[in-house]
Parts: structure tokens; C-alpha cells; sequence
């Protein structure tokens, strides 16, 4: 059996079908949860209670009713959502060719790599297992201070922080080319409706330029020799909140975030599977 063959078996099942959706507005609520928690900072003058993560939004969602049970579905889902992205990254954006399938099958390789990632910290959650670098996914300053300082301690750790902090400007950059470029629009089956294409412009667009600002903020902790300048996208938030005009900087980054929430649920209905 091909991967080909293996992946249309695995785009007809019913429990893909029903999961692909559960795993994309799982997805679409962490950072809709985190854009809520960005608008407390901006809003309190940037408390350090608030810690706008990854983690912090799994634990808002743990602490419901029921909330361990839904995050054990919505690991199930985000599994799935990872799969797909795995299919699309090997038979996927056949419409396409050259370097631009190319790049589109390397971008579908990350987002699994996300999902994925998003999925282990919510077991983890689910389950209540406190691991070792749990301080750093709370959004801790002083956890990524200590983590940068030890890299310092290294032959040419200052300039691997740099480097770091480099690439993940460069995705935040490629994630501000996604909006604006409409690129996700492939990603839908059938035609977009004007306001989900504007939509997915402005989320693209805030989340990018959060993820830039956290690498710019990396790579000058390397290059400054500061290392309490690196930090998530929570200490980002903060940063952005303690400049001029920064709160409302804030409040519009925080919408795009939650406006990336409704952006998923209009996607998880209308995605596109290469092999249906």
C-alpha cells in the first residue's frame, strides 16, 4: 500500500471526518483563550497575575466542569488535525507546483509539528502531570531568564539565543505572509465567504506579529547579553503592554487572537483533505 492509498483510507474514515473539526476549533480556543487573558493584561496595566500561554489557556479549560474530559476529546482531535497536516505535507497541494509546493508541504509539516505539541500539553494537563519545564509554559520571566542564562554559560550561546530567536521571527514574518497573501484560502474547500477571508487576513496578520516580537525579543537577549529580554508570548504581551500606546497595541493583538478563534470554527466545517 502506497501512502497514497494509505492516506485516502485514513481522509474517508468517519472518526477522521468527525475529528479534524474537534481538533480545529480546539485549536482555534487555545489562542481565543490566550487573546481573552491579553486583554486582562492590557487592561490591568500589565499585572503579573495574567499569564497569556499555552498552558495557561489548557488550565482555564481544566478548570471547568468536565474540563479534564474535554481536553482528553480534544487531544484525540488535535492528533487528527496532525495527521492531516501529515498527508497534506506528502500528497498534498497538487494544484501547485515547484517551490511553492514545496514550501506549502514544509509549512504543513510545522503545523503538525504544532498540533502535535499543543495535544502532549493538554494531556499532560488533563492527566495533571506537573512536568520539569512546566515553569516555562506557565509564562514564567524568571524560568526563561534562568533557561537563557544557562545557555550563555556555553561556547557560543549568545549567538544560538540569536539564531533562535531569528527563526522564530521568521515564522511569525511567515505567518503576517499567510494573512496577507490569503494563503489560507487553499486550505478551504469551496469557495470563501468575504468575511472568513477577512477574518483569517487580520489573525494572521496580529499572530504574526506576536510571534515576530517574541523572536526579536529572543534575538536581542542573545545579542544584549540581557537575558530577562527572552521570554513567551505572555512576557511579549507584557513588553508590548509597558510601551506608549501599548495597551491598546495589546487590545488589537488580543482580538486577532480571539478573531483567530471564530476563524477556526468557520474552518473546521469547510477544510480541504487532498486524498477525499
Amino acid at each position: 500500500m502506497t501512502f497514497q492509498d494509505w492516506g485516502r483510507r485514513v481522509q474517508r474514515h468517519p472518526l477522521y471526518r468527525a475529528f479534524v473539526p474537534v481538533g480545529l476549533i480546539t485549536f482555534g480556543l487555545v489562542y481565543g483563550i490566550m487573546g481573552l487573558i491579553a486583554l486582562q493584561i492590557a487592561f490591568s496595566g500589565g499585572d503579573d497575575q495574567y499569564h497569556a500561554s499555552f498552558h495557561s489557556a489548557l488550565l482555564a479549560v481544566a478548570r471547568r466542569p468536565l474540563g479534564n474530559v474535554l481536553l482528553l476529546v480534544a487531544v484525540v482531535g488535535l492528533v487528527v488535525v496532525a495527521l492531516w497536516q501529515v498527508i497534506e505535507a506528502g500528497v498534498g497541494y497538487r494544484h501547485l507546483s515547484g517551490i511553492r509546493r514545496f514550501n506549502r508541504r514544509i509549512a504543513s509539516v510545522g503545523r503538525a509539528l504544532l498540533y502535535l505539541g499543543v495535544a502532549a500539553a493538554a494531556l499532560l494537563v488533563a492527566l495533571e502531570v506537573r512536568p520539569g519545564f512546566a515553569g516555562f509554559e506557565s509564562g514564567s520571566g524568571a524560568s526563561w531568564s534562568s533557561f537563557v542564562s544557562w545557555l550563555f554559560g556555553f561556547s557560543g550561546g549568545r549567538w544560538a539565543v540569536c539564531a533562535g530567536g531569528l527563526v522564530v521571527a521568521g515564522i511569525g514574518i511567515g505567518q503576517i505572509g499567510r494573512g496577507l497573501g490569503r494563503i489560507f484560502v487553499d486550505e478551504f474547500d469551496g469557495d470563501v465567504p468575504r468575511w472568513i477571508v477577512a477574518l483569517g487576513m487580520f489573525s494572521y496578520v496580529m499572530l504574526g506579529m506576536s510571534l515576530t516580537l517574541v523572536g526579536l525579543l529572543f534575538s536581542w537577549a542573545g545579542v544584549s547579553a540581557h537575558p530577562e529580554w527572552a521570554g513567551t508570548m505572555n512576557h511579549a504581551f507584557h513588553f508590548v503592554v509597558d510601551q506608549p500606546l501599548g495597551r491598546w497595541l495589546l487590545v488589537l493583538i488580543a482580538s486577532g487572537f480571539i478573531a483567530f478563534a471564530v476563524f477556526c470554527m468557520a474552518w473546521s466545517s469547510r477544510a480541504f483533505h487532498a486524498l477525499r
